[in-house]
């Protein structure tokens, strides 16, 4: 076996334990499908240099999306907080293309929306009649009826000009669930007032939201919510989805349409008593749901992590819900990380705003038996706000031909899923380390992890995949740092290659938890090899990586 490699040199200090990114089989690794510079294009509005993704991205059904950016705003400013992107783009860059960046709403004497005909510059331009109250909305979630016909199911803050950090009142202020309106494909939209409330309107206090699936006719929508008891929990409402279209055609929202479930039932008013399902989920529900080919309906939570989220991991999970009991039960991690992978300087950061989407590019609460998992990931949350937005494909079921480093890993046999380990420079295979659960060879340090490996002092490491059939395969992988320690370590500098040829290369900070990502599609023939490799910069000190590549025959 020859081998041509890209880098070479080597060194580290001990090492954490690995926390496992992906942990699923049939979960494909992660890319970056946008990436800091691409969430923060100015081209379109300057204000987009300080912003940050601030909802899930939401698929409109046209091969574009709609998404919410928080932006930093100077208290004179407020309340101008946000910006709304429509953007184009495949399934691996939905940022590639944007198409307009539009404030919320022009503003009247008291700050809150009024109607306007400038539908160039505010993303809603119109409010039902008695909406004068409305001051800040964020999409969550689209539904797609046919036509140019859109609903958006509408997260709301500072109702009434609350909040701001006013005493006693948050950032947020009063919220609400809300629902808009689009006959234009989205470009402009109408707000039809609010359909779910928080129980007694305690402040601060943030409804989270929206997941949304279609049931036997029904929308049934997903918020947090507060009982009697004081006790939080996430609620969940339903309409008939052609009774509140119909309504939306008339510019408003109908009469009592919208039920909350409550501890007697179903109720009309807005701001009953929810009560709340058993299993309800972990984390935040600023994500999406859906119904699979499968018959089930998923829904994704997510959470931060550091000492005001009093977490010690970062995760997206996938549920499924009982459509008749509406009870949650996990399913999968499609990301878990812990605390050690992230920079402890930094303000905050972790896994938020998971979206649902289709690869057949279907908009209605409806995916196949594959589908595209999104979250933004945030290095920090402080100014500059390095983010990135990730992209996942889970599949229902672990599909034939799919190859994935961590897929089988434990077994601690080499050849395991075509799957071998080795050092670079000398190409030997590594011995399996039954008591720390990894791959290394006399080089204590240069380790393969099940989804991770770190370098060594004189060498580094190589992970081996041969193909056992000719076709073509997709491969895809991020590598980023997993142990980003201040003042340790000069980075990795890692490479990809096809037998002789490179195909991906570069190298990763010690604090880049985002990394650097490819998604290629690859022609082998059985017995060809691929090679992920990576060695130390000047030195090997905590030269720890997340790098979990999948190959999928395609």
């Amino acid at each position: 076996m020859k081998h041509r490699w890209f880098c070479a040199s080597l060194f580290l200090l001990s090492l954490s334990a690995h926390a496992q990114m992906t942990p699923a089989d049939n979960v494909s690794s992660p890319i970056i499908a946008a990436n800091n510079a691409a969430l923060k294009n100015t081209s379109l509005d300057p204000a987009m240099a300080d912003a940050w993704l601030d909802a899930p991205l939401s698929a409109n059904g046209d091969g574009c999306y709609l998404a919410t950016h928080g932006k930093i705003t100077p208290q004179a400013e407020y309340p101008e907080t946000l910006r709304h992107i429509r953007t184009c783009g495949g399934f691996d860059a939905p940022y590639s293309n944007p198409q307009w960046v539009k404030k919320t709403c022009q503003r009247g004497m008291t700050k809150s929306c009024v109607n306007t005909s400038a539908t160039g510059t505010y993303a809603f331009t119109s409010f039902a009649s008695g909406l004068t109250d409305v001051v800040n909305l964020w999409f969550t979630s689209i539904h797609h009826p046919g036509g140019s016909e859109r609903l958006a199911f509408i997260h709301e803050e500072n109702v009434g000009y609350t909040g701001f950090n006013a005493p006693g009142q948050g950032w947020e202020g009063r919220t609400r669930i809300g629902l808009a309106y689009s006959n234009d494909s989205g470009n402009t939209w109408k707000y039809l007032g609010r359909i779910a409330s928080p129980h007694q309107d305690p402040m601060p206090f943030n409804v989270q939201g929206t997941p949304y699936f279609v049931h036997e006719g029904h929308f049934y929508i997903w918020y947090k919510d507060r009982n009697a008891s004081g006790i939080e929990g996430y609620a969940v409402s339903k309409a008939d989805v052609s009774s509140v279209l119909t309504a939306a055609r008339a510019g408003h929202l109908g009469s009592n349409l919208w039920q909350k479930k409550t501890p007697s039932g179903w109720n009309s008013n807005i701001a009953s008593e929810p009560a709340f399902p058993a299993g309800a989920a972990e984390g935040v529900i600023h994500s999406q749901a859906a119904r699979a080919a499968d018959g089930n309906y998923y829904m994704l939570s997510t959470i931060m992590v550091g000492s005001s989220w009093g977490t010690t991991s970062t995760y997206v999970q996938l549920f499924t819900i009982d459509p008749t009991t509406l009870a949650w039960t996990k399913k999968m991690h499609v990301v878990n990380e812990g605390s050690a992978a992230f920079d402890p300087s930094a303000a905050g950061k972790g896994y938020q705003y998971a979206s649902i989407v289709d690869p057949e590019g279907r908009a209605n609460g409806e995916v196949g038996s594959s589908f595209y998992v999104y979250s933004g990931k945030f290095q920090d949350t402080a100014a500059p706000f390095k983010q990135a937005l990730y992209q996942w494909q889970v599949n229902l079921s672990p599909p034939p031909g799919f190859y994935k480093q961590s897929r089988g890993f434990p077994s601690g046999t080499q050849g395991q899923n075509h799957w071998n380990y080795a050092a670079v420079l000398s190409g030997n295979h590594m011995s399996w380390n039954g008591g720390g659960f990894w791959w290394q060879p006399t080089d204590i340090y240069n380790r393969i992890y099940n989804g991770g490996a770190s370098t060594g002092q004189n060498d580094g490491f190589l992970m081996i995949w041969t193909a056992p059939q000719t076709g073509n395969v997709r491969v895809r992988q991020t590598v980023r740092s997993a142990q980003p320690t201040p003042s340790c370590g000069d980075g990795v500098l890692f490479a990809f290659q096809k037998n002789a040829s490179v195909l991906f290369s570069g190298s990763v900070a010690w604090d880049d938890t985002l990394g650097h990502s490819s998604s290629l599609n690859v022609p082998v023939t059985a017995g060809d090899q691929l090679y992920f490799y990576g060695t130390k910069g000047g030195n090997n000190y905590c030269d720890n990586l997340f790098w979990d590549p999948s190959i999928a025959y395609q």
